[in-house]
């Protein structure tokens, strides 16, 4: 069957685009046909008028802001130089995932054109009204009255409250609804979209959870091995708190840090480069969400930093996955924990895996069962 995926824009962001590329690898062993619906055009900085009428007033706040508060000139973003910045995930994206050309509004005659059969929505923070149409995009309003499969897989929320107005939530209630099946990424979101959307909804894991760290292995092999032993900071949000920790870390190991943050993406900070690093690290530090994934995936020692701006129910739901209580810290500690033992964590992780995947394979399955008879 071939399948539709609503997900975030590609290309801007490490975890949300491998979390694409994971949903694809899993949809194709289970006998399907994935495509990327990829957009909004806007937000990849791909359509200069409409982009820069959008966020031009934020950028020209954001320089006057740092000019006043500490003398630093910080430029507004240049759309040349955002392209450049992340043209190396831009190279991921065209080699590894089956994408739709960037579409500018999305609409159901995008659907009929590329033969889909259902649509799949999923994964990252798609269920939270921070800046996209979610009523429309990812809740399928743009589908609102047509016939075709729907499934929600592992849409986050990523807070512990409900973000929708009264108004919305009506709205929301009518279109899932129509959906076949529902799951959500993290444990506190079940009982959210029980109380206010009137479903049942499966916990399960994200999508690059499905796969083993030998899958992204494979992604990072032609990378040489670093063999000088690294702390790998990988922070959204730095803080000094958070720059203390990975020092504390470097000089418990005796080992050099590597740094990664948000604003300091270059080009060459490629995907594969990114899963090498976490490949190659003695330790991790982070305020990341996927950081954290990617931590277990490859059975690393880390710490994660909860995030408040970005969604700490995330967080919860890692630590309960991972059963690791002393890991998730809001403040740098001054007595380090044991060293993480990963067979527990593996056997749950499995688990998780074996439900997550009979769940979308059940989903799509009667769906199409269903349809033909």
């Amino acid at each position: 069957m071939k399948v539709g995926i609503v997900t975030m824009p590609l290309c801007a962001n490490y975890g949300g685009t491998l979390q694409n590329w994971a949903l694809q690898q899993v949809l194709i062993k289970l006998g399907h046909e994935p495509l990327t619906l990829r957009f909004p055009v806007d937000y990849q900085g791909m359509s200069s008028c409409r982009y820069w009428l959008k966020i031009f007033p934020y950028q020209v706040v954001r320089f006057i802001y740092h000019k006043i508060t500490d003398g630093k000139c910080v430029k507004p973003l240049l759309i040349g130089t955002w392209r450049r910045n992340v043209q190396g995930m831009e190279e991921f994206v065209k080699r590894y995932i089956s994408t739709t050309d960037f579409i500018t509004d999305l609409s159901m005659d995008d659907v009929y054109k590329n033969d889909l059969e259902a649509l799949v929505v999923g994964s990252d923070q798609i269920w939270r009204p921070i800046m996209y149409d979610a009523a429309n995009y990812f809740f399928f309003g743009f589908a609102k009255n047509h016939d075709i499969i729907r499934v929600a897989y592992a849409p986050s929320i990523a807070l512990d409250y409900w973000p929708f107005s009264k108004e919305t939530t009506i709205q929301l209630r009518e279109l899932v609804s129509k959906f076949s099946a529902v799951s959500v990424r993290e444990e506190s979101s079940v009982e959210l979209v029980r109380e206010n959307l009137h479903i049942d909804a499966q916990w399960v894991l994200d999508p690059t959870m499905l796969l083993r760290k030998e899958d992204y292995l494979s992604l990072c092999k032609e990378l040489p091995r670093n063999k000088e032993p690294f702390v790998f900071a990988y922070i959204l949000d730095m803080t000094e708190e958070k720059q203390q920790m990975a020092e504390k870390m470097a000089k418990e190991y005796g080992c050099k840090i590597l740094y990664l943050t948000a604003d300091k993406v270059k080009a060459e900070d490629t995907i594969e480069k990114w899963l090498a690093n976490f490949r190659d690290a003695v330790y991790v530090v982070t305020d990341s969400y996927h950081g954290t994934v990617f931590s277990l995936i490859f059975k690393k020692q880390f710490y994660c930093f909860y995030n408040d701006k970005r969604g700490n129910a995330r967080m919860d739901t890692l630590k309960k996955i991972s059963g690791e209580n002393n890991r998730f810290i809001n403040r740098m500690i001054d007595e380090l924990n044991p060293d993480i033992e990963y067979e527990s964590i593996e056997k749950n992780i499995n688990r998780f895996r074996e439900d997550s995947i009979t769940f979308l394979k059940k989903a799509l399955n009667e769906s199409q069962s269903s349809r033909k008879k």
